[in-house]
């Protein structure tokens, strides 16, 4: 055992002297400070993206092709008190909209960056929540969408921005029943609105596949998914089902549903905590106590598919690598060496599941996460209230894979990765990184990097910084 920690963190040591030698995808003669935010849009279907470079006195648009060289730019200066918080973007043919909250009110500019005419023009709108409170932002097939709920209510608003404007969409689930933390039925404001360290109020966290998402973001026990035409909610704060909304956005209808959560025991209320990750069209379920662990893979109608169980002192048999513990960062790590500690540790912690389809295998993580070792965890909910306050990380769909990159830090971190076939049968290989997971190593050496981002393109991930030694915008490319 001892061989094989050793040859564990040699690894580890190996994969960070490495990283130095990340291949360079592109060089762009860009100028940045601690104090630049990066974003971007990615068109794969065009082969190009777009990165904007916003410090406080002016934006910068690059258009890139798929080898991320300039194809072309606009340069526009900006006026932060009107220009203060960005909210999210959508776009149209060759037209790109970012939208902005000013500094004193909640006014709305739009700013529009035309590349074909070579123009950007600024338009004002205002939009005035009346007695709702803002939960989640974020862009869908290229569409903006704010989400609002309604005081004392089981009501939803749906602001779609479209033609310079917003169309407020009504969805009433009045006649529908949520279950809260305390596994009683109240209202759905009441829910969203409780406040919890790894929960901030009015919150859902964001999962998307442009990079495995990470434990911490997969332990919040209130989630939102884009998938196809839907925006789907999930709500795992009662531990006796997995709470599901799907909203359609082309009719603007929406389905509820409860799926029961794995019982350990065989009572009216079951022991120990758990959690769930939706895949596709299928959910996944876990639920841990001190001395046993259970995985349940359902269909998106809560019929079982497969199912695993845990118990201490027994081997792993689904696992495909050591239990790791990482303390802060992805370079301080712990090699355990028994089932009961990885059980033992999530029941201690937040559980959580987080996975990913590459091809035809499924990577599953399975861990425990901690509450931030600092007070900084309403980063990751940044746009708790109106829109004053936002950050981009949170407020961005495009910055999605920053927050995912950062969440590790200043938590213990323990878990264990899983490859699985698509009918979730478990799959005896050894686990091989991800390009995440080398970006993740990289990443921890280039804290020098300002203006850092992340996207995957052509299903090659990206990780953009600014060199001071090169003076230039470097990005590097990371494969599977």
């Amino acid at each position: 055992m001892f061989m094989k920690r050793l040859l564990f963190l040699l690894l580890f040591a190996i994969q960070s002297l490495t990283s130095f030698s990340q291949e360079i995808a592109s060089e762009l003669p860009i100028n940045c400070d601690k104090k630049t935010d990066v974003f971007q849009i990615v068109e794969d279907k065009k082969q190009q993206a777009l990165i904007f470079y916003t410090d406080k006195k002016k934006i910068t648009a690059l258009r890139l092709n798929s080898a991320l060289n300039i194809m072309d730019s606009i340069k526009v200066s900006r006026n932060s008190e009107e220009l203060n918080d960005l909210l999210g973007y959508s776009m149209t043919e060759n037209t790109y909209n970012l939208l902005w909250a000013g500094s004193k009110s909640k006014n709305i500019t739009i700013q529009s960056f035309d590349f074909e005419k070579k123009e950007t023009l600024a338009k004002h709108t205002t939009l005035n929540f009346e007695n709702e409170k803002l939960f989640q932002k974020l862009t869908v097939n290229g569409v903006f969408y704010m989400l609002t709920i309604v005081k004392a209510s089981n009501i939803i608003n749906l602001y779609k921005f479209e033609n310079d404007s917003f169309t407020k969409k009504t969805i009433d689930l009045s006649s529908k029943r949520f279950l809260s933390s305390e596994n009683k039925f109240n209202l759905l404001y009441t829910i969203i609105s409780e406040n919890r360290l790894s929960d901030p109020a009015f919150s859902f966290e964001l999962i998307s596949n442009e990079t495995p998402p990470s434990l911490v973001l997969s332990s919040r026990k209130r989630k939102v998914y884009s998938q196809g035409n839907q925006i789907v909610l999930t709500l795992d704060v009662c531990k006796l089902y997995s709470q599901i909304i799907r909203i359609n956005l082309n009719d603007f209808s929406a389905q509820c549903q409860f799926i029961a959560q794995p019982k350990i025991e065989e009572a009216n209320y079951p022991s120990g905590d758990s959690n769930s990750f939706l895949l596709n069209d299928k959910i996944i379920q876990l639920r841990s106590k001190s001395d046993i662990l259970l995985l349940k893979f359902k269909n998106q109608d809560g019929e079982e598919l497969k199912s695993y169980e845990l118990k201490a002192n027994e081997e792993i048999p689904f696992k495909n690598s050591d239990i790791i513990q990482e303390n802060g960062n992805v370079n301080n790590v712990r090699i355990l060496d028994k089932s009961n500690q990885l059980i033992r540790k999530i029941d201690n912690l937040n559980p959580s599941i987080s996975s990913y389809l590459l091809g035809d295998k499924i990577y599953l993580t399975i861990g425990g996460v901690s509450s931030p070792q600092n007070n900084n965890a309403v980063m990751y909910g940044g746009m708790i209230g109106g829109f004053t306050g936002a950050i981009i990380a949170a407020a961005l769909t495009s910055n999605y894979s920053i927050n995912n990159l950062n969440s590790y830090n200043n938590r213990k971190v323990v878990y264990i990765h899983c490859i699985f076939d698509t009918n979730f049968n478990h799959i005896d290989t050894e686990a091989q990184k991800l390009a995440f997971d080398k970006l993740r190593f990289f990443a921890e050496e280039k804290e020098s990097h300002f203006g850092q981002t992340i996207f995957k393109m052509n299903n090659t991930l990206y990780y953009g910084g600014y060199s001071t030694a090169k003076k230039k915008y470097l990005f590097y490319r990371f494969n599977d």
